[in-house]
């Protein structure tokens, strides 16, 4: 429309026209299908647009008498609206008037209020009971709400499951001990550079047994480097031994989301004994993976999690 002498209102007007016609055109069958419908829309856009700029013209060069009469009551509208009187607006405080009486009069009786009670307490015996016996009220309040907070608190229980016993727990953490493997450090990979890299460095201090230095120096290596896999691999271990578990399930699960192996398998194993160390073999978490691991026959640790699954009985 606006490439030939229209403007947007009228492009939205003849849009508008050819979407009715189109869709009236296909109800009744009366498309072209040797053609596309595209082709079809925009050859009808155009032909609504020239009719339409026909009529334009048309009604431009003849007036109708309902345009004449429309044109005059336009003209006349606009003329009493020039010589319309418009009131001034009154002042601020004097459309506000009533607002501002009811604030002095609330500001009356609060300090009507205030200087009766004030000379109640001074013609008592003892002026300062109203104050002492807002202490108290204060004080029991404060002692309900300790009791209540004690009422609540106590075992919290996983959707009505019964609290693991001590003796589950050990046996929890002794099965933990028995599926778990240290990495061997000749497995992971090491910096092939001349320079000695991160990964090189903490292999040195996972064999000094120096887990502190280990995880200082692997939670430095950026997501970029080619040998992050390894690193939050070996930085899961150093945290399952120092038993900063939820750090360890944090960097075996970055590993396991990467999926690629053979480091998402033994990432993924990890997880749940981490999971078992921390007594949470009853989370839907841990019974969903565990599941998968025994159903898949190709899994690196399937035989492990069956010989897990019969520990757990």
């Amino acid at each position: 429309m606006l490439s030939n002498a229209g403007n947007v209102e009228e492009g939205e007007n003849v849009f508008l026209g050819a979407i009715i016609l189109f869709d009236r055109n296909v109800r009744e069958g009366l498309i072209n299908k040797n053609s596309s419908l595209k082709a079809q829309f925009i050859n009808l856009s155009r032909q609504y647009w020239r009719n339409y700029k026909a009529n334009l013209e048309r009604r431009i060069d003849n007036p109708s008498e309902e345009l004449i009469a429309e044109n005059i009551r336009n003209q006349f509208k606009a003329i009493q609206s020039e010589h319309e009187y418009k009131p001034e607006e009154p002042p601020f405080i004097t459309r506000y008037a009533w607002l501002l009486w009811t604030i002095l009069v609330v500001v009356l009786l609060i300090g009507s209020y205030l200087i009766i009670n004030r000379n109640d307490s001074f013609n008592s015996p003892n002026p300062l009971i109203p104050f002492q016996d807002t202490l108290k009220a204060n004080k029991d309040s404060l002692q309900t709400a300790k009791l209540n907070k004690l009422k609540q608190s106590g075992p919290k229980l996983d959707k009505g499951l019964s609290p693991i016993s001590p003796q589950r727990k050990a046996k929890l953490v002794a099965i933990a001990k028995e599926f778990y493997k240290s990495p061997e450090m000749d497995a992971l990979r090491s910096d092939n550079t001349g320079i000695e890299g991160p990964i090189t460095k903490a292999q040195k201090a996972w064999t000094e047994h120096d887990l502190k230095k280990v995880i200082t120096i692997l939670e430095t290596v950026d997501e970029k480097d080619p040998r992050y896999l390894n690193a939050q691999l070996l930085l899961g271990h150093a945290y399952y031994q120092t038993r900063n578990y939820q750090k360890a399930k944090y960097s075996f699960n970055i590993v396991k989301q990467r999926n690629i192996m053979p480091y998402s398998e033994e990432a993924e194993w990890n997880i749940l004994i981490t999971l078992v160390a921390q007594h949470k073999v009853r989370t839907p978490y841990f019974k969903k993976h565990l599941d998968k691991i025994i159903k898949d026959a190709g899994h690196s640790y399937n035989a492990q999690a069956i010989a897990l699954e019969e520990k757990l009985k």
